[in-house]
């Protein structure tokens, strides 16, 4: 077994029922021992004003066996006394050994980094969150984005971010109904982003990949410091009828790019706009979204 997968399941190990009732036991063996080598050394202070002719007896009688031949009382006692020291020892071995063993049995997983394929293939538009940190980790940004966004409702914004990739996702009652996945490193970063599509590249699949019927396009998007490349897409059923949008941060580029130029940037969300009910609001609402997927995290933050 994986010495980590061990480890992290030791917690819960030592929560568990067998883990109590061994907690119970090694608190009575405890209790119990400790008696006995107090009362062993109480009376091995006690052998000193006793004849040495009367000590055997003595002993024998508080010991409950006669002494061993060859040994004095007052070896008798030490003895005893580290007997019981080893059986103190012996209790703690057995108990850490059933927690041990529980763990053993219950490994617990160790969640995948959030950047990887295995944990970004979860991702999706109506996922618990509770879910989604369990296979990503705590977030090391957390925030509200109502306001952002023009929302009758509270949404929460959460980053996670490392090795040149960033995640941005948008929770409403705990669900994901929007996320972005922008990668500005050499190897990208692999996800299914629809049914029945190839993997997805986010800073290498092409532009043309996309399709090429967008719902909405714009070559030289402002947004805080940026200036992107935008398309946006709706797929229908293929696309669990979400809309999305792919960017490229052009900020700092010479000249037009072609399209063949990579997006470093994928939005997939669902219809969040449309819980605004004044047009003016939802287009508002709508123009934020692209901006989320045109700009790095720290600019959209700002």
């Amino acid at each position: 077994m994986d010495l980590q997968k061990l480890l992290g399941a030791l917690p819960d190990a030592a929560t568990s029922p067998y883990a109590f009732v061994a907690y119970v036991l090694l608190v009575a063996a405890s209790a119990a021992i400790a008696w006995r080598v107090k009362r062993n050394k109480n009376l091995l202070s006690t052998l000193e004003k006793i004849p040495v002719e009367q000590r055997a007896e003595l002993v024998a009688r508080e010991m409950g066996a006669p002494l061993p031949p060859g040994l004095t009382a007052e070896q008798w006692i030490e003895y005893k006394i580290h007997q019981y020291y080893l059986l103190s020892f012996l209790s703690v071995l057995i108990c850490g050994t059933v927690i041990f063993a529980i763990a053993y049995s219950n490994p617990k997983p160790i969640p995948p980094k959030w950047d990887s394929f295995g944990a970004l293939s979860d991702l999706k538009i109506g996922v618990a969150k509770e879910y989604v940190r369990t296979r990503l980790g705590i977030p090391p940004v957390s925030e509200g984005i109502s306001d952002k966004l023009g929302l009758p409702e509270e949404a929460i914004y959460e980053r996670y971010s490392g090795g040149g990739n960033e995640l941005q996702i948008v929770y409403m009652n705990n669900k994901v109904v929007g996320y972005v996945l922008r990668s500005y490193g050499e190897t990208g970063l692999h996800k299914i982003i629809r049914n029945g599509s190839p993997d997805w590249i986010v800073g290498k699949t092409k532009f043309t990949e996309a399709g090429d019927a967008p719902q909405y396009s714009n070559n030289e998007l402002h947004w805080g410091q940026s200036l992107c490349r935008i398309e946006q897409y709706y797929y229908g059923k293929s696309g669990d009828y979400n809309a999305y949008y792919y960017a490229l941060n052009k900020t700092g580029s010479d000249g037009e790019l072609k399209d063949e130029s990579s997006p470093n940037a994928v939005m997939v969300s669902g219809d969040i706009c449309s819980l605004i009910k004044d047009e003016a609001g939802e287009q508002e609402c709508n123009e934020t979204l692209r901006g989320m997927a045109c700009t790095s995290a720290s600019d959209f933050e700002g």
